[in-house]
């Protein structure tokens, strides 16, 4: 079964806006895949351990859908790289493109990295965007 592995931020929840919009289409229109939101550790390296864990019960994914802030996802494109196979496709769903993409310009030749449409997140960052 495939797997998409959705990571929100840390200030943000599985009951994220961004979350629940993906898993409604997924559910919509790709039967068969597996789409996991875990409540993440609000201290990143936990969070990452939590990833690990989820990750090493799978074969190693197919898609990822990064859905955090801007500047985690920066950080987390390279730490995921290497639990994808061959051919796998990186995404985003980041309000900002530009440091995305050159973060993704870093990875192996054989993940294929698309950087997603900005129609999520907003203009300004902290806690007072939250939704």
């Amino acid at each position: 079964m495939k797997t998409i592995l959705y990571l929100h931020g840390f200030i943000s929840s599985p009951a994220s806006r961004k979350a629940v919009m993906l898993g409604d289409y997924l559910r919509g229109q790709v039967p068969g895949i597996e789409y996991l939101v875990p409540g993440l550790h609000h201290r990143p390296a936990q969070a990452m351990a939590q990833v690990e864990r989820l990750c090493a019960q799978r074969t190693p994914a197919d898609l990822v859908v990064v859905g955090t802030p801007v500047r985690t996802i920066e950080r987390q494109i390279s730490q995921l790289a290497e639990f994808m196979d061959m051919g796998a496709t990186i995404t985003d769903m980041g309000s900002v493109k530009s440091t995305i993409v050159e973060a993704m310009k870093k990875l192996p030749n054989s993940v294929h990295a698309i950087g997603g449409h900005p129609m999520c997140g907003k203009e300004i960052s902290g806690i007072q965007a939250a939704d």
